[in-house]
């Protein structure tokens, strides 16, 4: 007990060091990337009490203390289905365009991974001013998973930080251009505990605390904190159901309205798993929700994952399809 109240102490800490760096240069949208992994997006993201796989340094890097194999882990966006140009589309997503999300090479207790928070290029107009932005970060991390006990694993991230920011201001009487490089770090923190036989209980936060520096005078940015929790119950040998909370705490650009994941899996044989979920800010509202399906093949632990998510931009459906892949070595 002693060791646990020490840990969440140490997150408490870190979770209010966000409030010390200002955002000063980009919102904070330039800094949220898509979440990886087929498996856990069909989930309803509810993977913070279940994450044991490549993806794990993302959802719970405690997941990784119950790695058994080295792998490779690759998650992508393969399409979106829409009446939405692709200008509004991309508009919507810190990753304009871009379909890789995530590559991790991983091993029991160990990772490194790749990925990318921004891939953004927009143009906006106002009273006479034109200011055309393009920023590309990107994370490169080391993550680690720590066995405490029998029932608790502990897991932390070391993410070092990478970006440019083009850009070009034009009024009626000048025109601004720069490229300042970004240089920055990151840490992540994770627990997961063994409740029963049936239930674990995971924590994850996401930056805590997270900087980037910008070149040319630019100053620096405080990434958004974001806190999750939830728990994973085996309902049965085959079938297992989870829930999400999670909390981003941004500056004024994004509202740090809290969501909640609901995700179920169920293996109708010992290599065919069908997930479905739902998570949002206002489950009782459609333009606020998000609903996910998938399924999963695995054979001699190679896994093969497809996720697809349909959800609402202003009054337009939108589906999208992702795919990840496992691959023992």
């Amino acid at each position: 007990m002693k060791n646990i109240k020490t840990y969440l102490l140490v997150l408490a800490i870190f979770s209010g060091l966000y409030t010390m760096a200002q955002g000063s240069v980009l919102e904070d949208r330039y800094y949220v990337g898509e979440k990886p992994g087929a498996a856990a997006i069909a989930r309803g993201g509810a993977y913070t009490a279940v994450a044991d796989d490549s993806f794990a340094a993302f959802w719970n890097p405690a997941g990784l203390a119950r790695l058994r194999e080295n792998s490779l882990g690759i998650s992508m966006n393969l399409f979106s289905e829409t009446e939405l140009s692709e200008d509004e589309l991309h508009a919507n997503y810190p990753l304009q365009g871009q379909k890789l999300n995530f590559i991790s090479i991983s091993a029991p207790e160990v990772s490194l991974y790749w990925r990318p928070l921004s891939n953004i290029s927009l143009e906006e107009s106002d009273n006479g001013v034109t200011v055309k932005r393009d920023v590309k970060v990107n994370t490169f991390g080391l993550s680690v998973g720590i066995p405490h006990t029998e029932k608790m694993d502990f897991g932390m991230n070391i993410n070092f930080l990478f970006g440019t920011y083009a850009f070009a201001e034009k009024n009626t009487e000048s025109v601004e251009i720069g490229v300042p490089y970004g240089y920055g770090w990151g840490l992540d923190w994770g627990m997961i505990y063994e409740a029963t036989e049936m239930i674990d209980l995971g924590l994850t936060l996401l930056n805590g605390p997270a900087m980037i520096y910008w070149g040319d005078g630019h100053g620096r940015d405080s990434l958004p904190v974001i806190l999750k929790g939830g728990a994973n119950l085996r309902l049965t040998r085959i079938m297992s159901a989870s829930i999400d909370y999670s909390k981003g705490f941004y500056d004024d650009s994004l509202s740090d309205t809290g969501e909640l994941h609901f995700g179920l899996e169920h293996n109708i044989t010992n290599d065919i798993a069908l997930r479905a979920g739902i998570y949002g800010s206002d489950l009782d509202d459609r333009y606020n929700t998000t609903y996910t399906a998938g399924v999963g093949y695995s054979q001699e632990n190679y896994r093969l994952n497809l996720a697809a998510r349909q959800f609402y931009i202003e009054e337009d459906s939108v589906i999208r399809v992702s795919l990840s892949g496992i691959i023992p070595f």
